[in-house]
Formats: structure tokens, C-alpha cells, sequence
């Protein structure tokens, strides 16, 4: 008789712990945030269609084994063998299984975003504004049914910011390391963010000087950093050894020559050969649109390397023109909206309501932005200022954006929203700060024990 009723007791303990496993579960904020999340996306999934472009087939046929120092000039290796991954489990399907990856990494990515503005925020609000707003982000979510980087690329910045924010809540030297390290892992998955490297060589160098008790962290950190820099030069040399390119990516040579072209400075290079074979193609009708067939002309016509020596001629002989350029490319982007959309919507009424509905919450001007990123940094220089106290997370985010819109106006000529899309986690998150720093300066304790945080 004891047994059993020890067992009933067992069972209907089991019971007590499984019923409050399930409470706690349906009463947490991450539960309703990924629901909400996961419907909404199911929904517009629903409505978009899988896409490819015009670069989509260099990554789905990308060639090299990298493990046997083969390279792609074009194409870094990250993306491409994240898509083989994929086609080992069915080859015959492979654009379909990569999109539905994308899709459930990005879904995954809402956990990682939770967690990192709970530690970051202080206000239960903000963390469900915040996490909400990322994981109902449509312009972000759309790039998930397209075959390119983007996807992944935002993934790998939630991944970053995560890594960051541990780092700044428990400093340790494995840490320090490992945030350097995954620096290459970016690069590898979009050549952009070798801008990472300088921002994160910076903040190293920094709370070097800053704070004493991390000295050695930081020396870890740049130590892993110069290791990045040898695993680059290394991934160049093998580019220079395959195809005559001693960079990480030919794609800035296509660039940067369309905006010699779009800038006239092409006439004032180091190869007159070069320039005459560019007046005769601009001669030529451009079927393709812009200067496509002439810019495939030229990379097909001539090596890597001397197209990458005479664009840097032509801007080291004309700095000014150059730099007048790159300044109207940024102010012409003023009233431009920075999100976009890639991946083809089916048609149908309620998909041009969604659009509609998009087009309107999701609208944010190029202004707007260079106008807020500019009161940040005099937000954040005030407070350093009058509490000598450095907002180190403000300050890494505040570098993290401005190092991306920097690349993608300077070294494109074009599509600029999709190459400044990874920016927008870290905008939500420096935006927020400021407003969780309001709801706090009510109460002026709160005010003082939020100026003592290390983020």
C-alpha cells in the first residue's frame, strides 16, 4: 500500500512540476514574442516568392574547394559552402531547402535578440518593444526568401551583438578572443565587413588605455585581431595565386570602376590603354542597363589586378573630384527610404495591402538617420563630458552603423538600403537605449544606478 501511494504521490508530483514547466513557458515574454513572431512570418512567407537574381547563380555554382587553397574572386567561400551544406541533405531541391534554412535561422535569431536586449535594457517594456520590432521587421524578413547573403548576414550581426554585450557584462580573455576571431567569419560570409576589424581594433586599443583591469583581455583581443589580419592576407595571396587578384573580392574592382565612370575620373588613370577601351565601350549601347556590358567587358578584357592599380590612380590623382562624389552620393540618399525589398511578391489583393501596410510603418529617410547618428554622438560625447563615462555599447553600435553606410557609399554604386540592411538590429537597440534611458531619468535613483551600468 506505501508503494503505491508513494508512486501516486511521484506521479502527481511529475504532474505538479510538468503543468508549471508548461505555466511558466506560456507566461514568458519570449514564448508570445516567438508565436507573434513565427505567425506573421509564416503569413508573409505566404505571399512572397523564392528568389534569385543576377548574383544568385555565382553563389549556387560556386566551384573552389577552399580547403585546397582554390578561391573564387568574386565569391568568399562562407555562403556558398553554407549552400552545399544544404544541397548534401537533397541536391535536386537545394533553392527551396536554402530558403527554408534562412528562414528558420532568422526565426532562431529572435532568441538571440531577447536575450540581448534583456541584458542591455533595464525597462520590461523597451525589451518587448525592441524584440517585437525586430521580429516583425518585414524588410528584414523579405531577404530571407532571396538566394544571397543578406539572410545570413543579419543573423551574423545579432550573433555579434551578442558577443559584444557579453563581453561588456563579463569581460573575460575567451571572450575577447572569440569576439575577434568571429570577425573572420563575417568577412568570409560578406567581404563589407572587413570594416568590423578596424572598429573592433579600436574599441581593443581603447578600453586598453581605459580601463587597467582588462589590459590583458585587450592585448588577447588584438592578438587575435593580428591573427585575423594574417588569415586575410592569407585568403589575398591565395586570390592573387588563383586569379591574379590581390585582394579579397574583385566585386570593388567592378564597383569601384562603375563610379570612376559615373564620377568622370576615369580619363585621369595610369593606363591610357584602360581608358581608351572604357570611351569605346561607353560608345556601345548598354543593354543591360547602367554600364553592365561595359564593365563586363573590361573584367573580362583585363586582369584584376591592373584594373585594381588604375582605379587607385585615378583617385589618388583626383582626391577632391572623388571625394565630391562620394559626398553627393550620401546627400542624394536623404530622402530615400533605407529599407527595401528584394524577394518578388506574388500577386493578389491582400499582397498589395501588406505592401501598402509595409510601404507606411516601415519608412524611415536616409536623413532621418544621419540626423539621429549625429545627436547619438553628441549625446554620447555630452555624457562622457559631464560623468566621464564612457557608453561603451552607444559607442560600438554608433561605429558599427556608421562603418557600414561608410563602405556601402564608398565602395558601391548602388542598392545601397540592401547593403546597409545589417545595420538596423544595432539601430533598434542604439535607438532604444535613449528611450530606456528616459523612462529611467523620471526617478533620479534610477538615473544614477542606470549611469553606473558598463553599457
Amino acid at each position: 500500500m506505501k508503494a503505491k501511494r508513494n508512486d501516486v504521490k511521484s506521479e502527481s508530483f511529475k504532474i505538479r512540476i510538468t503543468n508549471k514547466r508548461i505555466t511558466d513557458i506560456l507566461s514568458s515574454d519570449l514564448f508570445w514574442i516567438l508565436l507573434i513572431s513565427g505567425i506573421i512570418r509564416l503569413f508573409y512567407y505566404s505571399l512572397l516568392l523564392n528568389t534569385q537574381d543576377t548574383d544568385s547563380p555565382s553563389y549556387l555554382n560556386y566551384a573552389p574547394n577552399v580547403f585546397l587553397g582554390q578561391t573564387d574572386g568574386s565569391r568568399t567561400p562562407v555562403y556558398p559552402y553554407f549552400i552545399k551544406l544544404i544541397g548534401l541533405f537533397n541536391q535536386q531541391h537545394v533553392v527551396n531547402n536554402v530558403i527554408i534554412a534562412h528562414c528558420i535561422i532568422s526565426f532562431l535569431s529572435n532568441i538571440i535578440f531577447y536575450n540581448t536586449v534583456c541584458k542591455v535594457f533595464k525597462t520590461r517594456g523597451i525589451i518587448l518593444i525592441t524584440s517585437f520590432l525586430y521580429g516583425l521587421m518585414l524588410p528584414i524578413i523579405n531577404f530571407d526568401k532571396l538566394i544571397r547573403t543578406e539572410s545570413l548576414s543579419v543573423f551574423s550581426i545579432i550573433v555579434l551583438l551578442a558577443l559584444i554585450v557579453s563581453y561588456l557584462k563579463k569581460p573575460s580573455t575567451t571572450k575577447a578572443i572569440l569576439l575577434s576571431l568571429y570577425i573572420f567569419f563575417e568577412i568570409m560570409l560578406r567581404p563589407s565587413f572587413i570594416i568590423l576589424l578596424p572598429v573592433v581594433i579600436t574599441v581593443w586599443v581603447f578600453r586598453y588605455f581605459s580601463i587597467k583591469q582588462e589590459r590583458k583581455m585587450c592585448l588577447s583581443g588584438l592578438v587575435a585581431c593580428a591573427m585575423v589580419i594574417l588569415l586575410i592576407l592569407g585568403y589575398c595571396n591565395l586570390n592573387k595565386r588563383n586569379i591574379g587578384f590581390n585582394g579579397i573580392s574583385t566585386v570593388t574592382n567592378v564597383n569601384q570602376l562603375d563610379i570612376l565612370i559615373y564620377a568622370d575620373m576615369y580619363q585621369n588613370g595610369n593606363d591610357a590603354e584602360l581608358t581608351e577601351a572604357i570611351k569605346d565601350n561607353l560608345k556601345q549601347p548598354q543593354t543591360l542597363g547602367g554600364h553592365w556590358n561595359l564593365l563586363i567587358n573590361i573584367t573580362t578584357e583585363y586582369k584584376p589586378n591592373r584594373i585594381a592599380k588604375f582605379v587607385s590612380t585615378c583617385i589618388k590623382n583626383q582626391p577632391g573630384v572623388y571625394i565630391s562624389h562620394i559626398y553627393h552620393t550620401a546627400t542624394g540618399l536623404e530622402t530615400e527610404n533605407i529599407f527595401t525589398n528584394y524577394a518578388t511578391h506574388k500577386h493578389g489583393a491582400v499582397v498589395s495591402l501588406v505592401q501598402g501596410i509595409e510601404k507606411f510603418v516601415f519608412y524611415f529617410t536616409f536623413n532621418l538617420l544621419y540626423l539621429f547618428l549625429g545627436a547619438s554622438a553628441i549625446l554620447i560625447f555630452v555624457e562622457y563630458i559631464k560623468r566621464r563615462v564612457i557608453s561603451w555599447l552607444k559607442v560600438i553600435l554608433w561605429l558599427i552603423i556608421v562603418a557600414q553606410i561608410a563602405v556601402a557609399i564608398i565602395g558601391a554604386q548602388a542598392e545601397y538600403q540592401r547593403l546597409t540592411i545589417t545595420i538596423i538590429p544595432c539601430l533598434i537597440i542604439l535607438l532604444f537605449s535613449y528611450i530606456d534611458r528616459i523612462y529611467y531619468s523620471i526617478d533620479r535613483q534610477k538615473i544614477n544606478e542606470y549611469s553606473t551600468s558598463v553599457l
